[in-house]
């Protein structure tokens, strides 16, 4: 259930995050989600994508409470940018946060903690979609890999089976010659 922002004292601020890079589809609503989960301080709000390149943050909260957060949110996308397992990129500017509405218009945020919940069933379901189309196409790719494999296979043992044939072929002429070579060697010899 959604719980209105009822007092006075901590206005809704939006805050647009944005890049020359796409920044959805790369995991930075949860990072930003779980930052300000730790962060203690806040208790509602929510991660939009409001584009490719842009997404906002809504938190209710003092205004101090939130200039102090953003420098450390600053810090956090940092660091995950340099995450090679997260593809989060850089650079991410941080805008001014803007003053939303304070009531008696207040906008409606959940709980930061059930915002989480159902962001993360939204990147499992989007998880579990990449992976049956991905594991589809990466049994096709065994397919092929394994049939192509198969023909080097055949081609390399015909041609290693070739190259057998044609040295016992040498060797037997060799063989067949040594009585040749060994007779002028020896009329050499005398």
């Amino acid at each position: 259930m959604r719980d209105k922002v009822t007092r006075d004292t901590d206005p809704v601020f939006s805050i647009l995050l944005k890049s020359r890079n796409r920044i959805t589809n790369v995991g930075l609503r949860v990072v930003i989600t779980s930052f300000l989960i730790d962060d203690g301080r806040f208790k509602k709000g929510k991660v939009d994508n409001i584009s490719e390149n842009e997404v906002k943050i809504f938190i209710d909260g003092t205004e101090g409470d939130v200039r102090d957060m953003l420098e450390k949110l600053r810090t956090r996308l940092d660091k995950a940018s340099e995450d090679s397992s997260l593809l989060i990129p850089k650079p991410i500017e941080i805008c001014e946060p803007q003053i939303v509405g304070a009531n008696p218009h207040a906008m409606e945020l959940p709980n930061l903690t059930d915002f989480a919940q159902s962001l993360m069933l939204e990147q499992t379901g989007k998880g579990v979609c990449v992976m049956t189309t991905g594991f589809g196409s990466l049994g096709k790719k065994f397919d092929e890999g394994f049939v192509s494999l198969g023909k080097k296979f055949d081609e390399g043992f015909v041609s290693l089976g070739k190259k057998f044939d044609d040295g016992f072929n040498s060797l037997g002429k060799k063989f067949d010659n040594m009585a040749d070579i060994l007779k002028e060697y020896l009329e050499k010899q005398r």
